[in-house]
């Protein structure tokens, strides 16, 4: 195929892509200022300057999520217009396939997907880290946040009738116990109380308890005690879902991060299907456009246009509930991670490409 031919493609592509994706932006920019203003009403020291910024930082991450639909509607966008001024009929004439034709097209949508993990979901990452720091700052939306040093643990545990902070030089997380733990207990979260240490403590559920204590507070002796018990609404499985979101980590950290928590004994499955599904992201853009293909290369004299784009919006709507199923089973472990990653969108593909197949050749 002509060079000039398929430059001209890809850029309508592209274009296209480029449009909706600006669309979207302003759409969700929109609608997520409204409700950070609607959380920020009851609280007068959040201001409309906060509120952008948080919705600025939201943004990537909820784009990052729409960037396949865009590549779906930009496709079908690109194709119709082909098809709508005889483009397609011509370049057919002329000897070109479909798949010739379409060939530029999929190159975009590889080369985006690629971008996407490189550069763009680093950057959405980042950004979703900070967003959740002001969330949690300026709506009071704590999380305990775990965070994993080497063979130690520092957790936030806000639970209880008191704010800990606990940090563990080295956990044992098969018997869900913790050795050498230091607490410092706060009182209306910023008020010191107490610093307790121990040799061991156990999480059970609705209990911290503390063995071999040692008690120091303000202006006061300290105290030794052989046990000690805190209450909290935090368990052991609950401890696990509570590290750090793999949303919120750069893409290339994960595969560290994953090592670090199955070293320290914890499970890192979530992890491991976010990775994978993020991995598959070029993949997806592609199946994207073969979808739009089956559905927009139709010729205008066939009718039905509004169907044929409602039919494909359905169709982008299955791929994301499909994708969900199985990313939950994965999350549940009742796959493995990279089968609930690939396997979805290596299904939609091939039946992509089968229904074009069939739409053109019959």
């Amino acid at each position: 195929m002509p060079t000039t031919l398929s430059l001209y493609i890809a850029r309508r592509f592209a274009t296209w892509f480029a449009v909706l994706v600006a669309v979207a932006a302003v759409l969700v920019l929109l609608l997520d200022s409204l409700e950070l203003v609607r959380r920020a009403a009851s609280r007068p020291e959040v201001g409309i300057a906060t509120v952008i910024q948080m919705a600025i930082l939201h943004l990537p991450h909820i784009i990052d999520i729409v960037l396949p639909f865009a590549m779906l509607f930009a496709a079908m966008a690109a194709l119709w217009q082909f098809s709508r001024h005889q483009e397609l009929a011509v370049a057919r004439a002329a000897g070109l396939s479909i798949w010739q034709l379409l060939l530029p097209g999929l190159a975009v949508a590889a080369l985006l997907g690629v971008v996407k993990i490189a550069a763009f979901n680093p950057l959405a990452a980042t950004a979703l880290s900070v967003f959740e720091d002001l969330e949690a700052e300026h709506f009071n939306k704590r999380a305990n946040n775990p965070v994993l040093h080497g063979s130690s643990l520092w957790l936030k545990d806000y639970s209880g009738a008191f704010d800990l902070v606990i940090h563990a030089d080295t956990l044992r997380p098969f018997d869900q116990v913790l050795e050498g733990v230091t607490v410092f207990q706060f009182v209306d979260r910023d008020r010191f109380q107490n610093r307790i240490d121990a040799a061991t403590a156990v999480l059970s559920d609705g209990t911290w308890t503390f063995s071999d204590v040692r008690i120091v507070g303000l202006d006061r002796p300290m105290v030794e005690r052989e046990s000690l018990t805190l209450s909290t609404k935090l368990n052991w499985g609950r401890l696990e879902e509570s590290f750090t979101s793999p949303a919120s980590m750069p893409i290339w950290r994960l595969p560290t991060f994953i090592r670090l928590l199955e070293t320290a004994g914890f499970s890192a499955v979530p992890h491991r299907v976010y990775f994978h599904s993020a991995l598959a992201a070029p993949l997806a853009m592609v199946a994207m456009v073969l979808i739009a293909a089956g559905f927009a290369i139709r010729p205008p004299r066939r009718g039905g246009i509004l169907s044929l784009m409602t039919m494909a919006a359905i169709a982008g709507l299955g791929f994301h509930l499909l994708t969900q199923v199985f990313f939950r089973l994965g999350l549940s472990g009742q796959l493995p991670a990279a089968l609930a990653a690939w396997a979805p969108i290596g299904c939609i593909t091939m039946l992509g490409a089968a229904w074009l197949l069939y739409t053109e050749d019959g």
